[in-house]
């Protein structure tokens, strides 16, 4: 029984690794192919207030410590040092870690399918001089913020693998800077595509929008 318990958390800690490890390649193989095409992917918006660049390097830091600590425990190196009530695993079910599993590759799923509804028009930041066509199919049907939702439910689904405080620390930091982010964004798409955008944001969620969702899964399945 006891081998079978470790066997069974390893494969949820290897769940882990692999899902961190594919969101770099997506993210790696994605930039490559537009920066081939002539697009400048990584762009820094100039206009950013002191308080804004703050918030960015403070989400930058949270998730390299997310990281970190995903390889640090499943691998398990654990060469992270953090309070015992962070430490400490207070969900180890086995019906949580599935539920982890499958909301990791949720994010996955909906990462990629994000980046190639996409197209050229991906950036990574606030790109003023060319932001490229404004992007409401696919994926954007469902969701206005599809890359926010693939990294908010991948970093949940590690916490639910995981189990540990310090996961879903990183989880709640992270969901609320990138919640500032995205109300920025959409500042800047208010004012750049004007009443197109506002007509998408009525029609389309900030995050998924379920109802959305089931009728399109339902038009699938009758079609």
């Amino acid at each position: 029984m006891v081998v079978e318990q470790s066997i069974s958390n390893h494969f949820f800690d290897w769940i882990q690794i692999a899902g961190l490890t594919c969101l770099a390649c997506f993210y790696i193989a994605r930039w490559a192919m537009l920066h081939i095409q002539g697009v400048k992917v990584i762009v820094i918006d100039e206009n950013r207030t002191t308080t804004q660049v703050l918030v960015d390097l403070l989400l930058m830091a949270c998730i390299l410590l997310w990281g970190a600590t995903v390889f640090a425990y499943a691998w398990p190196l654990q060469t992270l040092a953090d309070p015992s009530s962070l430490n400490r695993v207070f969900l180890d079910m086995i019906l949580i870690k599935v539920l982890g599993a499958l909301t990791v590759a949720t994010g996955l799923i909906i990462y990629v399918l994000a980046l190639l509804a996409f197209g050229q028009s991906w950036r990574v930041g606030i790109d003023r001089h060319k932001p490229g066509p404004l992007v409401t199919q696919g994926v954007f049907s469902w969701t206005r913020n599809p890359i926010y939702v693939s990294v908010e439910l991948l970093i949940f689904g590690t916490f639910l693998l995981e189990g540990r405080m310090t996961h879903l620390v990183f989880a709640l930091l992270i969901v609320g800077i990138t919640h500032a982010l995205i109300l920025r964004e959409e500042r800047f798409l208010v004012d750049t595509y004007s009443q197109a955008y506002r007509e998408y944001a009525q029609r389309v969620g900030r995050y998924l929008d379920w109802h959305i969702i089931k009728r399109q899964l339902r038009d699938t399945f009758r079609s």
